[in-house]
C-alpha cells in the first residue's frame, strides 16, 4: 500500500502525518510526500481518503465542508471535537483527533519521569492574545488566563517556585517542564491545545477545566478527573487546587504514574502512528 500526503502540510497537522511515517516499515506499507496531494490530506494511491480539520473551534466550518464534499473524504481527523454538538451528515465520518505534537528532544525515560526530583511546583505559562485578541481582550479564554496566570503569581508570594506570563523560549520550556510539578492550562476557541501533550509527555499534571467523555483525544484518549488530571472550571481556584494537590504527595505521584504510562500506551508517536493507519485501512 502507498500512502501519500501533502508536501504543503504545516506545523499543526505535521506531528501527525509524521507519526504515521514513522510506522510504515513495522505496518507494511510506503509513503510518499507529494506536491501533487492538497495540504491537509492524506491519500492511498491517488484516491483521496482522509482530510484533517485543524480549524479551532468544535464546528466545521463552511470552506472545510466544500473541500470535503469536493473530494469526498472517508474519515476527517478533526482536531477540535465535542460528543455533544451536531456535525449532521458528517457525523459518521469524523474522528476525534485533537491538538498533538510531540518533544523531539527529550527521549522517553519512564523511570526518570516518575523518580526525578522536580523543583517547579507550578508553571502558567499560556498567552492570553493572539493576532485576533489583544493584549487587554476581556474575551471570556482571554480573561481566565489572566486570572489562573495571577493564581500562580499568589503563590509565589506563598513561597511556592512557580514560572507565570512569560515568554520563554521553546527549547527552555521543553527542558523546564522536566523539573515541573503541576501545569496549569485554560483553552481559547482550539478547546484540546498543545499544552495537553506537551505536559503528558513531560510528566507534569494539569490543571485544567473540565474534559472528560466530551471531549475525545487522538487514540480515543477520555481525560478523567483525578486520574490523568485535575478539573478546575473556576478559574479563581487553580491557586487552591494546587495547594491541596501539592500537599497531598500520594495523590500527586499516582496521577503522574497515570499519566506517564498514558503516555507510553497511547500517545507516543508510534501508538498514535499505529491507531492512524488502523483508522485509514479501516475504510479502505
Amino acid at each position: 500500500m502507498l500512502i501519500r500526503v501533502g508536501t504543503k502540510n504545516n506545523y499543526y497537522s505535521n506531528p501527525l502525518l509524521q507519526c504515521l511515517e514513522m510506522v510504515k516499515d513495522e505496518c507494511g506499507f510506503n509513503i510518499e510526500w507529494s506536491d501533487d496531494v492538497p495540504p491537509y490530506n492524506i491519500w492511498i494511491e491517488k484516491e483521496p481518503i482522509a482530510y484533517i480539520d485543524i480549524a479551532d473551534g468544535f464546528k466545521l466550518r463552511k470552506d472545510r465542508k466544500k473541500i470535503i464534499d469536493k473530494f469526498g473524504y472517508k474519515v476527517i481527523f478533526k482536531f477540535h471535537y465535542n460528543v455533544e454538538y451536531d456535525y449532521g451528515e458528517y457525523s459518521n465520518r469524523i474522528i476525534p483527533c485533537g491538538l498533538y505534537r510531540w518533544w523531539r528532544n527529550t527521549k522517553f525515560d519512564k523511570n526518570d519521569l516518575l523518580s526525578r526530583e522536580r523543583s517547579i511546583d507550578v508553571v502558567a505559562l499560556m498567552r492570553w492574545w493572539n493576532r485576533g485578541t489583544p493584549i487587554d481582550s476581556m474575551k471570556t479564554w482571554a480573561v481566565a488566563r489572566r486570572v489562573i496566570i495571577a493564581q500562580a503569581e499568589k503563590l509565589h508570594k506563598k513561597d511556592y517556585t512557580i514560572l507565570a506570563g512569560k515568554k520563554v523560549a521553546i527549547d527552555i520550556y521543553e527542558k523546564l517542564l522536566l523539573d515541573t510539578k503541576i501545569g496549569f492550562i485554560w483553552s481559547a476557541s482550539a478547546y484540546l491545545g498543545w499544552k495537553i501533550p506537551e505536559f503528558i509527555q513531560q510528566c507534569v499534571v494539569m490543571i485544567t477545566e473540565s474534559l472528560g467523555k466530551n471531549y475525545p483525544m487522538v487514540n480515543n484518549i477520555i481525560f478523567e478527573d483525578g486520574i490523568h488530571c485535575v478539573f478546575c472550571d473556576d478559574p479563581t481556584l487553580f491557586g487552591q487546587v494546587a495547594i491541596e494537590l501539592l500537599n497531598d504527595k500520594e495523590r500527586l505521584e499516582r496521577i503522574r504514574k497515570n499519566v506517564v504510562e498514558l503516555w507510553e500506551e497511547k500517545l507516543a508517536p508510534k501508538k498514535v502512528g499505529k491507531w492512524l493507519y488502523k483508522k485509514i485501512v479501516e475504510v479502505c
